[in-house]
């Protein structure tokens, strides 16, 4: 095997790697957030019901794994400026430096604005990601 197609095969492998595993953390932060939805809670100084399930949407999962990445490629902790047009409504939290799937949704949790996010019962669809230190959730409803 020449030197050129060695290096072919193993980016291949590692751009396999990065989507299983991005997809494998994006379902794990949907099915913690659907964890957090199914009771109500308070988010700041509102409450709000337990809400629906969210559903995974491909689209808001490919637009958090790109965010995540662009944050991480550019070193730039900041909310997506082009947020919107998959979906009638969406939000979006960013978050940088958590360890785990589970401490990432558990400071989303006791954010105000973080949790109002996760709880708002107008989402019903959901893509999240992450890229070094950044993860991002996106939600939707009303998505293509």
């Amino acid at each position: 095997m020449t030197r050129l197609s060695l290096l072919a095969a193993i980016f291949i492998c590692l751009v396999l790697t990065v989507s299983i595993d991005g997809t494998s953390i994006g379902k794990r932060l949907l099915e913690l957030t659907n964890q957090a939805r199914s009771s109500g809670r308070q988010c700041g100084n509102t409450y709000y019901p337990a809400a629906r399930p969210l559903v995974w949407n491909s689209a808001l999962g490919q637009a958090a794994n790109s965010y995540a990445h662009h944050m991480h490629n550019t070193n730039n902790f900041r909310h997506d400026p082009n947020l919107g047009g998959l979906c009638m409504a969406e939000g979006e939290n960013i978050a940088h430096g958590q360890q785990s799937p589970e401490s990432v949704v558990n400071n989303w949790i006791r954010s105000p604005n973080h949790c109002a996010n996760l709880m708002k019962g107008r989402f019903n669809s959901f893509g999240g990601a992450k890229a070094g230190i950044y993860w991002v959730q996106r939600f939707g409803s009303g998505c293509h």
